[in-house]
């Protein structure tokens, strides 16, 4: 029931959420890609940047356990995959 106009705006706004969406997630990946992480393993507790880790002593503020650092290759493998997703469908819709 959408006329040719509707659809297009409709097409133009999933386009742009997407773009959005590609745009979020290639600044969370420079951010993984440009830091190094550390956590005590504690689920409630929040991981920090080395800097923030080397000022606590890596001794986590929450639960008071050690930091250790974090491997976030699977993060950012996730993040590229979805990247690789979004970009090629923007580019078959186009």
């Amino acid at each position: 029931m959408f006329t040719g106009g509707g659809r297009k705006k409709i097409k133009y706004f999933i386009d742009n959420q997407k773009k959005k969406i590609l745009d979020r997630l290639q600044i969370r990946l420079e951010y993984e890609e440009s830091s190094e992480f550390y956590h005590c393993g504690n689920k409630e507790c929040q991981r920090l940047k080395f800097d923030e880790a080397v000022e606590l002593f890596f001794k986590c503020t929450n639960c008071k356990g050690p930091l250790n650092m974090v491997d976030n290759g699977r993060v950012k493998e996730a993040l590229r995959f979805k990247i690789e997703q979004i970009t090629a469908d923007i580019s078959r819709n186009q």
